[in-house]
């Protein structure tokens, strides 16, 4: 996949939990990534975020995190279909090996879910027509979206027609009371 300097939203399809980060071979974790985090809500508590800000990790955090410079790793494997945030320092094509891995939502209705959706690599839909089949969560459901290169905290997107649902990449999206 492609990532853009500053903060990217990726959604890993391949399971790479086979190794940790650390002992990836070379190349898998390419040198301008300079930090991976994963938001792994506790869905048996209720403490969710309510907006898609800046990840901190904080004590009951739902973050956590790699950093290439070693002052974090939390965030040992990564694991197939999570959603992930990925800064890098240069622009720079992923290339991460692993066991394909179908979709696992874990979706909470009272709060942000970070979530890449299944898609053809070579026919993006919007997302209004890929959520034909469900149009009360689409009259509900907000969507943001890291736009700038180095912005950290996601725009939302007014339209759902102008918002490609390209495979590999996460949105945050909010659905008040939809499950």
């Amino acid at each position: 996949m492609d990532l853009k300097v500053g903060w990217n939203a990726v959604y890993l399809e391949v399971d790479a939990s086979y190794e940790k980060i650390a002992h990836l071979p070379d190349g898998e974790i390419p040198s301008s990534i300079e930090q991976i985090w994963l938001w792994e809500p506790d869905d048996s508590a209720a403490r969710f975020f309510r907006s898609p800000n800046q990840p901190y990790v904080s004590d009951g955090s739902p973050w956590v995190a790699w950093k290439s410079d070693g002052t974090q790793n939390d965030l040992e494997k990564l694991i197939g279909a999570h959603a992930y945030l990925v800064k890098c320092d240069a622009a720079v094509t992923w290339e991460l090996k692993g066991r394909p891995m179908p979709p696992d939502v874990l979706w909470t209705s009272d709060g942000v879910n970070l979530l890449g959706f299944p898609t053809p690599p070579d026919a993006s839909p919007s997302l209004t027509d890929f959520l034909e089949p469900e149009p009360f969560l689409r009259q509900k459901l907000k969507v943001y979206a890291y736009q700038g290169p180095v912005d950290p905290i996601p725009s939302q997107l007014w339209s759902l027609d102008d918002v490609e649902v390209v495979r590999g990449q996460a949105y945050w999206l909010n659905a008040p009371g939809v499950f």
